[in-house]
């Protein structure tokens, strides 16, 4: 009897992860596309103007994520998304620059056409709310997506 239990609850399990799974495909299809910066908030105070914010456009196309200004790419990133985590976790691996290879931790949030990102620095772990306090050195980023 033990048997048979064990085995039902492990392919319960096996298909619950399976189904998780899938909402990383769901998730990555719906990041695809270019979004808008809408706003940046820094635990450290320091925020870009606000015009800043028209110029700059993320892409992403796959697991890759460019970051443009101007419609000139300033960064690269390899995205990876885990949905099975709460919040959901977003991994940014840095593809150019002086933090090449580098992977900032991050937790995201999608309601319909806005994204939700706050990422820490390299060494500080992910970040388990969707805020930037006052001296952390998290970012809280949003974004909207465009047509």
């Amino acid at each position: 009897m033990l048997k048979v239990s064990i085995a039902v609850v492990s392919a319960a399990l096996l298909m619950t992860g399976l189904s998780l799974a899938g909402d990383d495909k769901k998730d990555q299809a719906a990041f695809q596309g270019k979004w808008q910066v809408e706003s940046i908030k820094s635990g450290d105070g320091k925020e870009p103007p606000k015009e800043a914010l028209a110029d700059l456009i993320v892409v992403i196309k796959g697991d890759e994520m460019k970051l443009t200004v101007k419609d000139s790419t300033v960064q690269t990133f390899k995205v990876k998304l885990d949905s099975t985590k709460k919040p959901k976790a977003i991994d940014f691996e840095h593809v150019d620059g002086p933090d090449k290879g580098k992977t900032e931790q991050g937790i995201y949030k999608l309601e319909g056409e806005k994204l939700t990102i706050v990422t820490n620095d390299f060494e500080g772990g992910r970040p388990t709310e969707f805020v930037a306090k006052e001296g952390s050195k998290h970012q809280l980023i949003v974004l909207k997506k465009t047509k």
